[in-house]
């Protein structure tokens, strides 16, 4: 119980310390949904650390190793929708009380999304090879690996961000290309997302300098 407070105060400490969200801590619902991303973020840090102590129980077991990367998928997705409710309710509430809208707010959304949207397409490649078409990956990446090449994941997560940022803004990466309709789920739903970050920017721009 005292590390959930601990985790509490030090989240609206940050609230507090930033001057382009220290107005959230009086926001119950916008407190809310940012401490929730800070226990996701937590949650996700934690098992994504598991893997180097579960390394040798992964190897040696393809379905336990399917079943990590299942529970890592999750938690990156729910990590996005977490961010997605602060997002809706960020704009709402500065449209409702015509708050000033800071750059710097829309561009930590939007890159957020870009490197968590590679993480959700990364670790569904991890899942299903199939639900791309993917050129020349680096890694042969399947449930067997017995070992994973860092720089050869490291370069596959580059080729993934790049393919996150190109479908951001409804474009096409080269290398990469949706192959199932999980993918194209995603690749909309982002670029949705995209799409009325800006819109919402511009109508709360225009409704506090209206008013």
């Amino acid at each position: 119980m005292k590390t959930t407070q601990l985790l509490v105060q030090i989240g609206e400490l940050i609230l507090i310390s930033e001057d382009s969200t220290k107005d959230w801590i009086e926001v119950p619902v916008l407190r809310r949904d940012w401490l929730l991303c800070c226990f996701s973020l937590l949650a996700a840090f934690v098992v994504f650390s598991l893997r180097l102590p579960l390394q040798s129980v992964l190897e040696s077991s393809p379905s336990l190793t399917l079943m990590y990367r299942a529970c890592c998928f999750a938690i990156v997705l729910w990590l996005e929708m977490c961010e997605i409710l602060l997002a809706f309710h960020y704009y709402r509430f500065s449209i409702s009380r015509k708050v000033e809208i800071r750059f710097d707010n829309i561009l930590t959304f939007y890159f957020t999304s870009i490197v968590l949207f590679s993480l959700l397409y990364f670790l569904l490649y991890s899942l299903s090879q199939q639900s791309f078409v993917y050129f020349n990956p680096p890694l042969a990446l399947s449930s067997t690996t017995k070992s994973i090449d860092f720089w050869g994941s490291e370069r596959m997560k580059l080729d993934f961000l790049l393919f996150s940022a190109f479908n951001s803004v409804n474009g096409s990466f080269y290398k990469i290309q949706p192959h199932s309709i999980w993918v194209s789920v995603l690749s909309y739903v982002q670029s949705l997302f995209t799409l009325i970050l800006a819109s919402l920017f511009v109508a709360s721009y225009v409704n506090r300098h209206s008013n």
